[in-house]
């Protein structure tokens, strides 16, 4: 009975390190971006007036529609519409195609559009909170703007011969399903269009401020091959020399790169002229089922380690020269998929290969676990920070109000409060399809990611980030588990050493955020309780605290007569209660507003 115990929990752990693994690298790596630098005015076209500065810190009532309050410095670009000026701001960067990110924080009732080349407009308003706008964070927080916008192609002659289109709009990295109109005329035409202008940015009447813009502005090249040679072998080898001591079985020519040019359980390899278009760092992606290898000039450019996971990525960046090259490709052809694209010097990314060299995955319909009239747990795993945690409760909570509901997911090893999201629930349909064995909760909303980080701590290391696990020998809490209150909110509890904690979570007065109560019982050494972590803590006038640089607000904080605390540190900043032992139970309360 013990060895079968051991035996599965050898399995679960192997199960859990591969399956992690495989989706940490589903995380996209990119070449470097270009920085449009905010320490002064100079990459904009000259100004009238004063409504445009630049601020090192800015700060706004969430619940007023006032001007930014705003640090003199520089990082921020801020539009103070009550100050003498033009409201639209027009940047030197002329491009054709471009991938543009930034940063934006709105104060109430704020709005801004993002004019790409001048004309086509991506509008941000102060939707916090609207029903089917889950997306927008409150006032006075930093939110991300992702836009992929293609320019119009015009033809030698200057006719257009493509529209201008918006390829994908993230905000807080959820996309927006209906993309801009850019055409209201039936002509589909704009005035002044051009294959190359400059973007900028327009306010309006109330302000607002943007930061960390960052963008990839692309040239109409791409790596071209030619003299395509390939030769097929019998059998599947590991290493690229032993088709030396071999004879092929099959040669030829192709224009194409596809693994169906060879046979299945079979070597195949190519070889050919690559002409590079520019200097510059290249980013190669390689999914294969089965080895394979990627050279260029004699040189290895990526491989997959004989990989025969064909939903894996491998990633390797490298510098190249322009010019021709000689190019070879091997490919041990276990499950019929050989995929290369690659990314390079203002070229976006572009495939070597056919799509009939693809395997597609079985993809499944989004399957929504909905909310109705009271709160959901749903056991699973999810994807935080880049890695799977296999032991969240993910939780809904009911709304009757109208607006968005609110969701969270717990670590039940942990037993911290790990994310959360405005909207709708998750989505549950990798745990339902074939053998579900991926357990993946999605969150349907704009998923705000916390530390994960355990509650309480014996210790306070200043410089130092809080502990990142339970400080016991099996690394778990004593006497834990959750119970339903009378409205159905789960109550998490647990105990470390002699104190006990409860921790329940439920929505807060406003439908705004969550409103969190901790009890902990018989403290009877010192702890040191976390409330927030992140790079930069600031109490606010009201007395609430911004976490995280500004990710999200902790409010109405009570805890009568303990110590809060906010520690500066080289690894960030820390927002904690100091429990001082003593045999009365004390209570802490907050609302957690994003």
């Amino acid at each position: 009975m013990v060895r079968l115990k051991s035996s599965f929990a050898c399995w679960l752990i192997l199960f859990l390190l591969l399956f992690t693994e495989k989706v940490k690298s589903q995380s996209i790596p990119s070449l470097k971006a270009d920085t449009l630098t905010l320490q002064d005015l100079s990459q904009f076209k000259p100004l009238k007036g004063g409504n445009w500065v630049l601020a090192a810190n800015i700060s706004a009532d969430r619940n007023e529609p006032q001007e930014l309050l705003i640090k003199k410095g520089k990082g921020i670009l801020v539009y103070l519409p009550k100050q003498k000026g033009s409201k639209t701001i027009q940047t030197k960067l002329v491009h054709g195609d471009i991938d543009l990110d930034l940063d934006f924080l709105l104060s109430k009732s704020a709005s801004f559009e993002v004019l790409l080349q001048g004309k086509y407009k991506v509008e941000i308003t102060d939707s916090w909170l609207e029903k089917n706008r889950s997306a927008i964070k409150a006032p006075g927080l930093w939110q991300h703007l992702s836009i992929q916008f293609k320019a119009p192609v015009f033809d030698a002659n200057g006719k257009k011969i493509q529209d201008a289109r918006f390829e994908k709009i993230l905000v807080n990295n959820q996309p927006i399903r209906t993309l801009p109109n850019l055409y209201s005329d039936p002509e589909r035409t704009l005035k002044d269009e051009k294959r190359n202008a400059g973007t900028a940015i327009k306010g309006k009447n109330t302000s607002f401020a943007i930061r960390n813009v960052r963008y990839k502005a692309y040239k109409k090249e791409e790596i071209r091959l030619s003299e395509i040679r390939f030769a097929v072998y019998n059998g599947l080898h590991k290493t690229v020399d032993t088709l030396k001591t071999l004879k092929p079985k099959r040669t030829g020519y192709t224009d194409t790169l596809s693994h169906r040019v060879g046979d299945r359980k079979s070597q195949l390899v190519f070889e050919g002229l690559a002409d590079i278009p520019a200097d510059g760092n290249y980013l190669f992606r390689l999914t294969a089922g089965g080895g394979a290898w990627l050279f260029i000039d004699g040189k290895l450019m990526v491989e997959n380690r004989g990989s025969r996971d064909f939903e894996k990525p491998f990633y390797a960046e490298k510098t190249l020269k322009k010019g021709k090259y000689p190019f070879k490709i091997v490919y041990s052809n276990s499950d019929e998929c050989l995929v290369i694209h690659y990314e390079g010097p203002q070229i976006p990314w572009h495939s070597l290969t056919t799509m009939a060299s693809v395997r597609l995955s079985e993809k499944f319909d989004p399957l929504e676990y909905k909310v109705k009239n009271k709160p959901v747990l749903q056991r699973g795993f999810m994807l935080l920070n880049g890695l799977v945690n296999p032991y969240i409760a993910a939780v809904g909570l009911p709304d009757n109000t109208g607006s968005e509901g609110l969701n969270y997911a717990y670590d039940m090893k942990n037993y911290a409060l790990s994310a959360v999201w405005h909207g709708k629930y998750i989505d549950v349909s990798n745990m339902w399809t074939e053998r579900g064995e991926k357990q993946l909760e999605i969150p349907l909303g704009a998923k705000l990611n916390l530390s994960q980080k355990p509650l309480l701590s014996k210790n306070l290391y200043e410089n130092q980030s809080w502990p990142d696990s339970v400080a016991l020998p099996e690394g778990v809490y004593q006497n834990r588990g959750y119970r339903l209150n009378t409205e159905g909110f789960p109550q998490f509890y647990y105990a470390l050493g002699a104190a006990s904690v409860e921790d329940l979570i439920y929505p807060n007065n406003e439908k705004s955020g969550l409103t969190r109560v901790l009890k902990i019982t018989n403290p009877s050494e010192r702890y040191y309780c976390l409330l927030g972590e992140g790079k930069t803590i600031e109490k606010l006038d009201d007395g609430s605290f911004t976490i995280d640089d500004k990710n999200y607000y902790i409010s109405n904080l009570e805890a009568k007569g303990l110590k809060v605390s906010v520690a500066h540190g080289l690894q960030g900043d820390k927002l904690y209660i100091t429990l001082a032992p003593q045999k009365e139970p004390v209570t802490i309360k907050y609302d957690m507003i994003w």
